[in-house]
């Protein structure tokens, strides 16, 4: 009786795993744009088109004149999660850089816009921009990135405290692209935007197999961990059961 009390236990134990286990749904799958724009620094002025641009003029400083916002959407991902690694990425459209190094950054941006506003303030230097904290994610190009590569913004600490706060709050993340350095001159880089589709849209991926955990949620690269559990624990409990019943003399 004791070995059918253990066996017992055992297979409660597998049914509620299987029952709320959390998988990495989201473990390196793409995580695409669910809206994005370019907006003017001088101006506010919004423009929603085929493409993003970042810009910036060198007349003693790097000034960024145009700065783009992508906004993700990280609803699925379940409060306290812990994040190791994240990265942003882009494909490029062309550029028109007045020499090199230049250089792009991330930062953290409201979420109070969507792509049918008409003004955004994204200039740092107004109380009421929307641009906030840097994310000290950034890339320099030594040369112009060629069109359709791309180009991909490493993880860092603050990105990643910055996605789990989003996680754990409004389930948007929303990010400002700054150039935070160029040459002399006007420099400036197009990148696809979501309307091109999928291949070519703004990405946000987050890695590690124990980096992002969904509660009640199979993975989505197509393994159904809950399934894995429950055909481990079926046959284990209909083995009980037999052996409750052989016992009782139930069955031969």
């Amino acid at each position: 009786m004791k070995k059918v009390t253990i066996l017992l236990v055992i297979i409660i134990a597998l049914f509620y795993y299987a029952s709320d286990n959390q998988v990495n749904a989201q473990d390196g799958q793409p995580n695409y744009a669910t809206a994005d724009v370019f907006v003017s620094v001088a101006t506010d002025a919004v423009t929603d088109n085929n493409n993003l641009r970042i810009a910036g003029s060198n007349g003693g400083s790097c000034s960024t004149t145009l700065v783009t916002l992508v906004k993700f959407s990280v609803s699925e991902i379940v409060d306290s999660s812990v994040i190791d690694t994240a990265t942003v990425s882009f494909t490029v459209q062309n550029t028109g850089f007045a020499g090199t190094p230049v250089s792009l950054a991330l930062y953290e941006a409201g979420d109070s816009w969507g792509e049918s506003d008409l003004a955004i303030i994204v200039d740092p230097a107004d109380a009421n921009s929307i641009v906030g904290a840097a994310l000290n994610s950034s890339l320099t190009f030594n040369a112009p990135p060629g069109d359709a590569s791309t180009i991909q913004f490493p993880t860092s600490t603050q990105l990643r405290d910055y996605l789990r706060a989003q996680a754990d709050g409004d389930d948007v993340v929303s990010i400002a692209v700054r150039m935070t350095g160029c040459p002399t001159g006007t420099s400036i880089i197009r990148l696809e935007d979501s309307e091109g589709g999928i291949s070519v849209a703004p990405v946000l991926t987050m890695l590690n197999p124990t980096a992002i955990q969904l509660n009640n949620t199979e993975a989505s690269d197509g393994t159904n961990t809950s399934f894995i559990w429950l055909a481990i624990a079926l046959p284990l409990f209909v083995f009980m059961v037999v052996l409750i019943l052989r016992r009782r003399g139930q069955i031969a």
